[in-house]
Parts: C-alpha cells; sequence; structure tokens
C-alpha cells in the first residue's frame, strides 16, 4: 500500500515532467510537394525557375496514388478531405467549398493553385490573413489579389493555369492526364537545349541560327574540333 509520503512525491514528480511538445501536421501543400523531390529555384532565372517548378510538380503527380516504402499511396482527394476536417479550404475547388461532389476537374483545380502559388509566392484567391473571405472568393470562383502576379509566369504556362482555375467545372480540363500533357508540352517548349562541352550559350548565334563552337580548354572540347579539323580538310 503507498504512503502519503509517496504519492506526494509521485505527484510532485508528475509536476515537474514536462507535457510533449505538440508538433503541428504540415499543411497540405508541405505534404503535396514533399511526394517528390525538387531542386532549389530561389535564384533560377525565369524561365527555367518555371521549368524546374512544374517538373516537380509532374513528379509528384507521379508519385501520387503510388505506394511509398510499404506504407499506402497518397491519395490526392485524401488529402483535400484531411485539409477540410482540418478546416483548411485554401487549395479546393469551389464545388468541394460548396459542399459538392469532386471529381477530376475539381482535382485539376486544386493542384493548379498549388501550382500557382508555388511558382509566385502568392495565393491566386488572395486574402492573405482571412480565411473566411478567401474561401467565399474560392466558392464564387472569383479569383482575388493573385491575379497580379500572373505576368511572372511564362505565358505557355500563364494561359494552362487560367483555363485549370476557372469557376465551371465544365471549362476547366477534364482530367489531371489532360493537364500534365499541356504542362508537358510548356516543359518541352521552354526547357533550354542541352549544350555540348566547348560550347558557349553566352556567345550571340551566327544569322544562321546555329550554335557558335568555341575553343575552350576542355578535353571533349579539344577532341571535338579535333575531329571538326579533320574532316575540313
Amino acid at each position: 500500500m503507498a504512503t502519503a509520503q509517496g504519492l506526494l512525491a509521485l505527484d510532485y514528480i508528475q509536476m515537474k515532467t514536462p507535457a510533449p511538445a505538440l508538433v503541428p501536421r504540415p499543411g497540405i501543400a508541405d505534404r503535396f510537394w514533399s511526394l517528390a523531390r525538387g531542386l532549389d529555384v530561389e535564384d533560377v532565372p525565369e524561365p527555367l525557375r518555371s521549368v524546374l517548378i512544374v517538373r516537380h510538380f509532374l513528379a509528384v503527380l507521379d508519385a501520387l496514388e503510388r505506394p511509398r516504402r510499404g506504407r499506402a499511396p497518397t491519395s490526392l482527394l485524401g488529402l483535400l478531405r484531411e485539409a477540410e476536417l482540418a478546416g483548411d479550404l485554401s487549395y479546393a475547388s469551389p464545388e468541394q467549398v460548396r459542399g459538392e461532389m469532386v471529381d477530376a476537374p475539381s482535382l485539376v483545380f486544386s493542384v493548379s493553385v498549388l501550382l500557382f502559388h508555388r511558382l509566385t509566392g502568392r495565393h491566386p484567391f488572395g486574402a492573405e490573413g482571412n480565411d473566411i473571405r478567401r474561401f467565399d472568393r474560392i466558392r464564387r470562383g472569383e479569383l482575388g489579389s493573385g491575379v497580379n502576379h500572373f505576368p511572372a509566369v511564362p505565358s505557355g504556362l500563364r494561359s494552362v493555369l487560367v483555363r485549370a482555375m476557372g469557376p465551371f467545372p465544365e471549362e476547366r480540363w477534364s482530367d489531371l492526364a489532360q493537364l500534365r500533357a499541356r504542362l508537358e508540352q510548356f516543359v518541352d517548349q521552354e526547357a533550354p537545349a542541352p549544350r555540348l562541352p566547348g560550347t558557349a550559350s553566352d556567345v550571340p548565334d551566327h544569322d544562321d541560327g546555329a550554335t557558335r563552337v568555341v575553343r575552350r580548354a576542355t578535353d571533349f572540347g579539344r577532341e571535338l574540333m579535333a575531329v571538326v579539323d579533320r574532316h575540313e580538310r
């Protein structure tokens, strides 16, 4: 039987033991982008910066619904529903905010908002610090102050996002496959062409558009020039 002294000592120990710190659960944006590895694009100029972000985005889409090291696959709809239960509708579609069915065009809307936010650092529906106003704008499909940052997005990507974030489902890309195809087209068009060692991209092209080969101190460059010289003789 415990003594009164022992009970007092136990109470003292419990009072001195700090409660475990509560670690906040990452938000939907952090969880979404963490599904695939992306590069640091902070100091990368446009349009290469946008190309790298879109490539990261496409890798995340690949990772969705795919098991990860024995764990259950991550569902985009599951992420959106968890955020909704936590009271965060920042990346929900107008249909989800209104309590309607979430279908393929709804998912297109949600991931496009995530992509726009990543590209510009601003939420397309604005209302920073005022969730109620933002959720109401999303419900009505009315873009906010974020549209002021559209010019920072390359034009080929801008048109894709404008349609993807349309207020009416029938006006958006019909599913993620269609959105992916348009984004892959943007990447193909905007990604810089690969350069051979010994060439310089900072040298102006000739009038015929050919890449100018420069004699640079690289082994491959010297070998390449030697082969060219032999063929020209």
